[in-house]
Order: C-alpha cells, then sequence, then structure tokens
C-alpha cells in the first residue's frame, strides 16, 4: 500500500507491515527533471522549468506528473469543447498558439 500520507493509514494495517520506508519529497532539480520528461518543448512551448520547480514546491513526484498530465490535456479538452459547442465551423484545429 503506496500513500502519500502514511500518517491517513488504518493502524491495524501499519502494525501488519515489517517496514516503513519514507521517501522524501523531490528537490526542485527533481521536479524540474519530472516536467521535463513528461512536458517536451513541442507540447509545452516556452515552458520555464526553472519557474515550475519553484511554484510546485512541496508537490510529490506523482503531484508534478498529474500536473503534467493536466497540462498536456487543456489544449485537447478547449478543442473538445469547441466541437462540441459548434464554434468551429471548417477552422483548422490548433493545439497551441504559435
Amino acid at each position: 500500500c503506496a500513500s502519500n500520507l502514511p500518517w491517513d493509514l488504518d493502524s491495524a494495517l501499519l502494525r501488519r507491515l515489517e517496514k516503513r520506508i519514507f521517501v522524501p519529497l523531490p528537490g526542485r532539480d527533481a521536479r524540474a527533471a519530472i516536467v521535463a520528461k513528461h512536458l517536451s518543448q513541442d507540447r509545452a512551448p516556452g515552458l520555464d522549468l526553472e519557474v515550475l520547480a519553484d511554484k510546485t514546491e512541496g508537490f510529490s513526484g506523482s503531484d508534478v506528473v498529474l500536473l503534467c498530465k493536466e497540462a498536456a490535456m487543456r489544449p485537447l479538452r478547449r478543442i473538445m469543447k469547441q466541437l462540441e459547442t459548434g464554434e468551429m465551423s471548417g477552422e483548422r484545429v490548433r493545439l497551441h498558439d504559435p
């Protein structure tokens, strides 16, 4: 059982576990590396890894990955909304602004 909040685990479950391993939150460089891996420059042009690494302090590695996935889905959601509302009548679909 994995959790970012080990204190929320049931005490009966904790007694059955032989070992507890504390994995600290990723540092600034690690968060920047996670973002760079999941959001390439062609997916997120102009992305400033340093600023994003600073703004994600306190995030776990899985939190940063989820943030990247959500960011990657934003253009698709915008396009889907435009298609559903009929706003795109013969326009070319753009994933990001040039």
